[in-house]
């Protein structure tokens, strides 16, 4: 009878040390849940309460010696610029911006400009549009983004404009609330595209700069430390690929 009680007790605590466990599970995934809902919150009220489609280069004067960047948030969000000397670097960047958005401004926050070099960091909105679970014509807005992209290349390369074309940025490993909406082969949609910008650039004498081994180690891990969330990355990752185009623009040697 006492054996009988016994194992009662033991079964008794261990129910109540995994209901406990639970809990404790349930509430951590709930603060996890609430601060990504705050943030994304966040974040979309600001992008609202941005002018659609306006970047820092649709009022910008036009200077001699201009290098624009151009592309989406990972433009936008480029700190600190790099300092190419001699030239004014012009941020036309838009957060959010998929390439056929980009394609409308072009005109003003590009060509207006009349820059001496663009370079373009542009595709991953396209990608992630193309893999949202139950999207109906991802292969359409794959074409359409190679559309867009070489139509930038192109026009700027025909008209005697320096252009760098960066390798996307390749994205951290997906979290759980994006695993919920995206498939997760986006990363391999990032490496494919990057070997038809390659072959994109190098059709239109265009300049190709990889910046892969910024974001991924020697062992082809995505280097997290360098991440703030699954697509956006921290200043240090900037100045490592300020680093890469200074090698591209090397400063005049004094005599």
């Amino acid at each position: 009878m006492r054996l009988l009680s016994s194992e009662r007790s033991v079964r008794k605590n261990i129910f109540l040390a995994l209901s406990m466990a639970t809990n404790i599970v349930l509430l951590a995934a709930c603060a996890i849940a609430l601060q990504k809902m705050k943030t994304v919150y966040t974040d979309y009220r600001h992008f609202r309460s941005l002018p659609v489609g306006i970047s820092e280069a649709s009022t910008s004067a036009v200077v001699d010696n201009a290098v624009v960047l151009f592309g989406d948030s990972r433009v936008e969000t480029w700190t600190p610029l790099p300092a190419l000397s001699g030239k004014t670097v012009i941020n036309a960047g838009v957060t959010g911006e998929t390439t056929s958005e980009m394609r409308r401004r072009f005109d003003n926050d590009v060509l207006r400009l009349k820059p001496q070099t663009v370079i373009i960091q542009a595709g991953m909105n396209d990608l992630t549009a193309s893999v949202t679970r139950n999207i109906p014509t991802p292969q359409l807005i794959l074409d359409r983004m190679f559309d867009n992209l070489e139509f930038f290349v192109s026009t700027l390369t025909e008209s005697g404009t320096q252009v760098v074309v960066t390798s996307i940025i390749p994205n951290k490993d997906l979290n759980l609330l994006r695993k919920v909406f995206w498939h997760p082969d986006l990363q391999k949609s990032v490496t494919d595209t990057n070997q038809q910008l390659k072959k994109l650039a190098e059709k239109h004498q265009a300049i190709w700069l990889d910046i892969n081994n910024v974001f991924i180690d020697s062992s082809n891990t995505v280097r997290t430390e360098l991440y703030r969330d699954t697509l956006h990355v921290k200043s240090p990752a900037y100045v490592q690929v300020n680093e890469l185009l200074n090698k591209l623009f090397p400063a005049p040697v004094q005599e």
